[in-house]
């Protein structure tokens, strides 16, 4: 997981977490406002790294062709010439140029 931050004056640096560690970053009172122009206390946050759940990885093989139109809407079994839509199996839709 890579972390960026930039402070008031623009200064931005970056890290790489790794798994399981934690880290705590302090923002000082008074650096930020809010809209009604009162400065913040001392902000501290800990952030701990876990490994991302939820996506496993992304195989963009597996979509297949389930239909083709023509750039008028019509239709077609095979690629004709001219730009092509194309509907895939898992729901993404694409533009072909077929010369």
């Amino acid at each position: 997981m890579n972390v960026w931050g930039a402070d008031y004056d623009g200064f931005t640096c970056t890290f790489s977490a790794e798994e399981g560690a934690t880290y705590t970053m302090v923002i000082p009172a008074g650096v930020a406002k809010n809209a009604a122009g009162t400065t913040n206390d001392e902000i501290v946050v800990t952030l701990t790294c876990q490994k991302a759940s939820g996506i496993d990885g992304v195989n963009g093989d597996e979509a297949t062709e389930v239909a083709r139109y023509t750039i008028t809407g019509i239709r077609v079994n095979a690629p004709q010439q001219g730009i092509n839509i194309v509907r895939m199996s898992d729901g993404t839709v694409k533009k072909e140029l077929v010369k």
